[in-house]
């Protein structure tokens, strides 16, 4: 009787363990949340050892309507913060991603509460760098081929020219080398519409030279002054150009698994190194490895704001409109996402978010 009562005082402390456990097991399932972050200032960084950033400062403002919930929170760069909301390590992302397609097929978004765009960011030159620049382009590859081919035509039709003339003008193209040589002379001033006069063809052949020539310089001489010119930009970004497809021809650097990054890889961009954050592309770019950076501008204007050991220039064309966004796992609670999508609609309205974005000089980048 003994050793049946024991076994049922066993059972049921068996029982009720079993139940405490999984009641506990659930309330922190239910109440507790696991946020994860990466550094995306002006959005979400860290300063005195203290989150800031404005989608910090939407969320303090939304979970104080869910006070029984509690709070855990972890840094990642961007990459695993990504893997780790895909595989539903975390329930949620603090930081702000950026909405695409194949992100949407992995994780859950709330309600957009930012619109953004991406950038080039390039070095600036001293007006010395800028100087030695422009003089050091006039020995580049591209402009000594332009100006070869331009003496090539000039040779071609000055030798022509005194084919035809110099048996039968001797006194403007006799002779042999120096006759030639008055012929390429003809075919330079004839060419540029100068047209001293001191020298002319005199035969049939020498002015059907003639004429070809001048109809054939006056399309010629815009090609070239358009090559010319080209070759002396072609190394160099030009940050007033009004779209992205001269930024092709450079070494871009992005962070690695941006929506950027997708971005350049969809729009046939071949030379792009990816880097975990954006702290180390602009390090590659100080130290010459890349030529440019392609990312969001509202997170590279806020890392240039306070340096001024070097100078950069943002591009003044724009591409790859993004829409801003806090992800979810997709096995968090359905009615709690949609209650968060819910509440950024309402806060993203008020004026407390308008001022947000004015404290963070946002304003002209989410109209």
């Amino acid at each position: 009787m003994k050793k049946l009562l024991t076994f049922f005082v066993l059972l049921l402390f068996v029982c009720i363990h079993d139940t405490f456990s999984q009641q506990k097991d659930h309330l922190v399932e239910k109440d507790t949340l696991l946020i994860g972050y990466s550094i995306d200032p002006p959005f979400c960084y860290k300063e005195n050892g203290k989150l800031q950033g404005i989608s910090v400062r939407m969320w303090e403002k939304l979970n104080k309507t869910h006070p029984e919930k509690v709070y855990v929170y972890k840094e990642y760069i961007l990459d695993d913060l990504i893997n780790d909301l895909e595989y539903n390590e975390i329930d949620l992302a603090l930081s702000p991603l950026t909405i695409t397609s194949d992100r949407n097929a992995i994780i859950d978004f709330s309600m957009p509460y930012f619109v953004s765009e991406c950038r080039g960011l390039i070095k600036s030159k001293n007006h010395s760098g800028k100087l030695m620049s422009f003089v050091t382009s006039f020995f580049s590859f591209n402009f000594l081929k332009v100006i070869g081919f331009l003496l090539l035509l000039l040779t071609i039709f000055g030798f022509l020219v005194w084919l035809f003339e110099h048996k039968h003008n001797e006194e403007e193209f006799g002779g042999g080398v120096h006759g030639f040589l008055h012929g390429v002379w003809w075919s330079a001033v004839t060419m540029t519409t100068v047209g001293y006069g001191d020298k002319s063809p005199k035969t049939i052949g020498g002015r059907v030279v003639g004429l070809v020539w001048m109809f054939s310089a006056i399309i010629l001489i815009s090609g070239i002054t358009a090559s010319i010119t080209s070759s002396l930009t072609v190394d160099k970004l030009k940050v007033s150009d009004t779209d992205y497809t001269g930024f092709k021809a450079y070494e871009v650097g992005t962070v690695k698994h941006s929506a950027t990054e997708g971005w350049l890889t969809d729009h046939f961009f071949h030379d792009v190194s990816v880097y975990p954050a954006f702290e180390d592309a602009l390090e590659a770019l100080d130290h010459d490895k890349i030529q440019a950076i392609a990312y969001d501008e509202p997170l590279m204007r806020f890392y240039l704001k306070d340096i001024t050991d070097h100078d950069y220039e943002l591009s003044q064309f724009s591409f790859n409109k993004s829409m801003y966004a806090m992800g979810f796992s997709k096995q968090l609670d359905a009615d709690y996402k949609k209650k968060i999508s819910d509440e950024i609609i309402a806060f993203i309205e008020s004026s407390d978010w308008q001022n947000y974005l004015a404290h963070y000089n946002l304003l002209e980048g989410n109209k």
